[in-house]
């Protein structure tokens, strides 16, 4: 070859790398710009998730609710950073919160909220064109060359609801449609004791065996889809479509406030007992419960049997984990609601006491709950006939359940757990019910004191005071 076609070779490459060279440099320099782009814009979705997440989870339909929901918004928001390459936090603004009762609106900006819209406001969005338009912006430089402005504004948008509540589908009979009253434990002076809607705290009640109105059992399913104003659907109130509701304890339900509209059907199917008993580890004899979607308690103690030392102790048959049922007034209640105390009353009659909670004084000064009881007053609470009372020498700080422990003669330690799963979140109904709906007095917490039973059908679980919609446990979802 010579020496002329060679500087042609040269000269016709240094044409062409003129040519493609800008070429180059612009796809690069277009990549650089989407790449900042996508981080910031990356950035913004990430905090918008995690602010309406933490907001979300708060709503329960009080001004308190809000107001947490407004506070965790701003604590996760001021978490977040952005500008990865030289992280800065976000200065929070409430202007970029609202809310809603639907994932599609219309939304109510956070510090606009009236009173009469809280109770049905379980969706949270955060719109990031609420905050300083710092945070969206982005210069640019190569994306000019198509026509691009030189500066963008980002702006990302999170909705996350409520996606369900640790209320259990069993729900049962108030024993009494007032939400506080007073037994006077007589002929015992100064042992008024505050009941709530009718139960003692610190006694067993098998809950398939209770009825205000009658002396046959009452008790019902929820539905753990339908509430509110909307038509019941049949299919939803399937043992089927209730069954991993059980096991997990939780229902979608909005705000399930006092007098609330709740859908039922009767009885509660002892089919579904076995899901209940996940929350002792039995994942057998036909669960669809496991362990990963409803772990066991971290105390699967059973209380049943003479537990000396703790509580109230006797010969209790191995199926006792409750007081023991008794029709009186024409109402079917237990040995522990009866006034006066039934002839031939022992001990064992009681089952298992304050394994969870203690009862509360009732201050007739002030119409209200007082201090607990303490052991000393327990012959005086539950009173016996000609057998002897046996001593408590009950723990004062923490009940056997929440000490976690084992009978005191045994050192095992308990076994890995959720602690409180053993604990029912049960709507108490306002009854005598008619119809497949009925209205919601109050939501009473039952700790299941031993594994539910099929034959005979029971549910043994102590009362441990009332709770409310705004204190259960709750999870929520990024809706978009």
């Amino acid at each position: 070859m010579t020496p002329g076609a060679h500087s042609g070779q040269r000269g016709a490459f240094a044409v062409l790398y003129a040519i493609v060279l800008p070429v180059m440099l612009g796809m690069i320099g277009l990549a650089v710009d989407l790449a900042i782009m996508f981080a910031r814009g990356h950035e913004l979705q990430a905090m918008a998730d995690g602010a309406a997440l933490a907001a979300a989870r708060a709503l329960n339909g009080t001004a308190a609710g809000l107001a947490a929901a407004k506070d965790n918004a701003r604590t996760s928001a001021r978490k977040a950073e952005f500008r990865f390459l030289n992280a800065e936090t976000f200065d929070w603004s409430s202007s970029a919160l609202s809310f809603s009762h639907s994932a599609d609106g219309p939304w109510f900006a956070a510090d606009a909220v009236v009173a009469s819209d809280l109770p049905t406001l379980t969706y949270a969005q955060v719109d990031t064109s609420g905050l300083d338009a710092m945070y969206g912006r982005v210069a640019v430089a190569f994306l000019r060359v198509i026509g691009v402005d030189g500066e963008q504004n980002l702006v990302r948008r999170a909705v996350a609801g409520r996606k369900d509540s640790s209320l259990s589908p069993l729900a049962i009979c108030a024993l009494n449609n007032t939400e506080l009253t007073v037994r006077t434990n007589a002929p015992h002076s100064g042992m008024d004791e505050a009941l709530e809607f009718g139960f003692r705290r610190g006694v067993g009640y098998n809950l398939l065996n209770l009825n205000p109105n009658g002396t046959s059992a009452k008790n019902f399913i929820l539905n753990p889809v339908d509430f509110g104003p909307a038509p019941s659907l049949a299919s939803h109130m399937s043992d089927a479509v209730a069954r991993p509701f059980v096991c997990t304890g939780a229902v979608p339900a909005p705000v399930l406030a006092v007098g609330s509209t709740v859908y039922i059907r009767e009885p509660f199917p002892v089919s579904l007992l076995v899901e209940l008993n996940s929350r002792f580890g039995n994942y057998g004899s036909g669960s669809v419960c496991n362990k990963y979607s409803a772990p066991p308690d971290s105390n699967q103690i059973d209380f049943r049997g003479g537990y000396s030392g703790f509580w109230m102790t006797g010969a209790v048959t191995p199926m006792r984990g409750s007081a023991m049922p008794l029709i009186t007034g024409g109402r079917l209640a237990t040995v522990a609601d009866a006034t006066p105390m039934p002839a031939g009353t022992v001990a064992a009659n009681y089952g298992p006491l304050w394994a969870f909670s203690k009862p509360l004084r009732y201050d007739s000064a002030t119409g209200t709950m007082g201090a607990p009881f303490t052991r000393t007053d327990w012959s005086k609470l539950y009173q016996v006939g000609s057998a002897p009372l046996v001593a408590s020498s009950y723990n004062q700080t923490l009940s056997p359940y929440d000490r976690g422990l084992s009978p005191h003669w045994v050192s095992s330690a308990p076994l890995a757990g959720i602690d409180k799963r053993r604990v029912l979140n049960v709507p108490l109904l306002e009854c005598p019910v008619a119809g497949s709906s009925a209205h919601v007095l109050g939501i009473g917490r039952f700790l299941m004191t031993s594994p539910a039973t099929q034959s005979p059908a029971a549910i043994h679980a102590e009362f441990g005071g009332l709770t409310t919609y705004g204190s259960l446990t709750a999870s929520a979802v990024l809706i978009k």
